[in-house]
This record gives structure tokens, C-alpha cells and sequence, in this order.
């Protein structure tokens, strides 16, 4: 028997957060349309979040943004993205935080986002909704602007709500919520729209601003788990270059099949490598992923008696050394490929001097690191 328990398999459609960011002229209703100054302002964007997840490794995609096209006629020219998160829903509420923070950074914004339960702000916030939103009510109704979240409200009596569509599009959506803002700056530039209040109540907002307290630098610090493995030498190399490999790596040995299991006896890759003592830089998620599955040594891997003190960073770099095998070999479909592992990047061809069966000795007396 060449390994335990049957891992999980993958779902077909994974947990992902999916966003849309619209941006307005300066001070005024219009939206721009324009292509390449959407492509600008992404550019801007990307260069702004990436100062704060800097050394962060994720658990399938990165935060990343990109103009796109809309689906929908209601819908306009944005910038947008999806960020698979998988098992580690603290990648969620990094992006999440991260785009509340846009909005602030860049107030000329208007972000509308939801997860793979649907609008995961309002389940954050149930304990505080109105009554009469619901989730079949809510439909591009759920917003970020100026770091808060704003709910566009349904027709009332009210002065400045009676004229409110009661269904109303992404585009009417937007008008409501970018006229709000604009009121509350004492801008006059509001087009004509409704003025009806958007900011969603302060319970509302301090319960979804404790939710995101810490993040992003927190979170990412507090995520972060280092431990000693003993690995090929160019998987250490690769850890030091492209440390997001690691994800994409465990991830083809947490979801292992049949065939995988065969490449990782094999070791055809990096099975000739010296093997070295290497600190890795793991995400908890990741390191519970790796660590907490039972996975019996394939043949051509020998291991240290487990009364050593240093069996645990062996087993673990065997773990690690097959799961970069599995990845190695791995023939997903190129749109379930993730981003930090394209087909076009090929791995550095590195010296192989020694069988994989030649571990005994390799940093043997250091006791490991937990």
C-alpha cells in the first residue's frame, strides 16, 4: 500500500471571490469607458495592492486586476478579477479588505464583489440587515465606496426615494450609489440622479470593519508558518526564486490521483538531487494540507526510524518532494492551471548528483524545527 486515506477530491467549482471595480471621472457621475485608461488605472491598482501582499504566498490565485469585458448590456466596461481561495478562506478576506481600502485610496471608485455563497458581506452583516433585504432582493444592490458598504434602498415615501426603480440595474445601481457619494462631498456633479443615502447603517459597517481589522498585514503575518524539511536541492532553489510554487504544488498532493502517485514513485524529475536541509515558508493552511494527510513513503524514499529527531522534516520533504513531482508531471486543463505555474515556465535545469534513495546524513544531528 502506497498511501492512506483517499485525499479529497477537487470540486468542480471551487471557492472564489469574484469582483468588479467601476471608476468614475473625477468628481462626477460619468463613468469612464475608455479601455486604455481602465488599463491604466488597473495598472495603478496592481502596483498599489502589491505593497501590502508582498512575500504573501496564496493558496490558489492571486489578487489581481484586469479590464473586462461585461456579460451583460446593464453591466459597463470595469476592472475586474477572481481570486480562487479554496480551503483557506483568509485569502477571501485579505482581497476583501484590500478592496474596502481601494475605495478609500482611490475615491473615485465603486466596487461590487461576491463569493461562491453569494454576497458575502450581507452574511458577514445578517445579525444587522434591514428587513427587506433579502437574498433574492439584494442583485446589484451590494456596494464598497469610500471604504464603507452601501446598500441601494427600495422606494419609499421618503423625500429623494420615491422615484427609486424597485428592481433596479447595475448601471441605475451605480448612478444611486455614485450620486449618494457625491452629496455627501457636497459635490454638485451628480448628474441628475437620485440622491437617496447609500451608506448602509453604522452597525452594519462596524461589524463588517471588525471582520477585516488586521488584514491585510496582520493576517499575512500571522498566516505565515516556517518549519525545516529535507528536500531536493532544486526544490529548495525553486522555494527560494518562486516561493508561490509551493501552493501549487501541495495543492497536486492534497487532490493526488492514481497517476500522481505513480510520478512521485517514479521521482523521474528531481529524484537524482542532492538532498539538503531547507527552512520552508508555508501558509498554515498549506502546512495542515501537506502534514495532516497520511502518506506512506513510495518506493525509492528512505526515511530516518521514526524515534529520530529529525523523521518529521524528512517525512515532511518527502511530502514536499513529491508534491513538486506531482506538479511537475501534472496535466490540468490550462484554464485550472494556477496563475503561479504556467506552461511556458519551465523549471530551471539544475545538477542531479545523487538518487533519491541517498538521504541518510543529509543535516542529520539539527534537531527539527516545528
Amino acid at each position: 500500500k502506497m498511501d492512506g486515506d483517499p485525499p479529497p477530491q477537487a470540486s468542480v467549482e471551487e471557492d472564489r471571490l469574484t469582483f468588479k471595480v467601476f471608476v468614475f471621472d473625477k468628481g462626477s457621475a460619468q463613468l469612464i469607458g475608455d479601455g486604455n485608461t481602465l488599463d491604466a488605472h488597473a495598472l495603478q491598482l496592481q502596483q498599489h495592492v502589491s505593497t501590502f501582499v508582498a512575500g504573501h504566498i496564496w493558496q490558489h490565485d492571486s489578487l489581481r486586476f484586469a479590464v473586462v469585458q461585461p456579460e451583460r448590456d446593464d453591466v459597463p466596461l470595469h476592472i475586474g478579477g477572481c481570486v480562487r481561495f479554496g480551503d483557506n478562506i483568509e485569502d477571501e478576506w485579505i482581497c476583501i479588505a484590500l478592496l474596502f481600502a481601494i475605495t478609500q485610496q482611490f475615491p473615485d471608485t465603486i466596487v461590487q464583489l461576491h463569493d461562491s455563497d453569494g454576497e458575502v458581506l450581507l452574511i458577514e452583516a445578517a445579525l444587522d440587515l434591514p428587513k427587506w433585504l433579502e437574498p433574492d432582493t439584494s442583485d446589484d444592490r451590494i456596494f464598497v465606496a469610500n471604504g464603507k458598504l452601501q446598500i441601494v434602498p427600495p422606494p419609499s415615501p421618503a423625500p429623494g426615494y420615491g422615484s427609486l426603480p424597485p428592481d433596479p440595474t447595475c448601471m441605475q445601481a451605480l448612478a444611486i450609489v455614485r450620486a449618494s457619494l457625491l452629496m455627501l462631498r457636497g459635490d454638485a456633479g451628480t448628474g441628475g440622479a437620485v440622491t437617496a443615502a447609500t451608506e448602509a447603517s453604522a452597525a452594519i459597517q462596524q461589524t463588517i470593519h471588525q471582520r477585516i481589522q488586521g488584514y491585510p498585514s496582520a493576517a499575512i503575518r500571522d498566516s505565515k508558518h516556517r518549519c525545516f524539511c529535507h528536500i531536493p536541492k532544486s526544490v529548495a532553489m525553486l522555494l527560494r526564486t518562486r516561493p508561490q510554487l509551493l501552493s501549487a504544488a501541495v495543492r497536486c498532493f492534497y487532490e493526488r490521483g492514481p497517476e500522481d502517485l505513480k510520478s512521485a514513485s517514479a521521482m523521474q524529475r528531481f529524484g537524482k538531487d542532492e538532498w539538503v536541509r531547507e527552512k520552508v515558508h508555508f501558509t498554515k493552511c498549506l502546512f495542515a494540507q501537506l502534514s495532516k494527510q497520511q502518506f506512506y513513503a513510495p518506493k525509492g524514499f528512505v526515511l530516518p526510524p521514526k524515534e529520530d529527531p529529525n523523521f518529521a522534516q524528512h517525512e515532511r520533504g518527502m511530502k514536499v518532494a513529491a508534491a513538486f513531482e506531482m506538479l511537475y508531471t501534472h496535466d490540468a486543463p490550462p484554464e485550472e492551471e494556477p496563475c503561479c505555474f504556467s506552461q511556458t515556465d519551465e523549471l530551471p535545469i539544475l545538477p542531479q548528483p545523487l538518487s533519491h534513495t541517498q538521504t541518510g546524513g543529509v543535516g542529520g544531528g539539527v534537531k527539527d524545527d516545528e
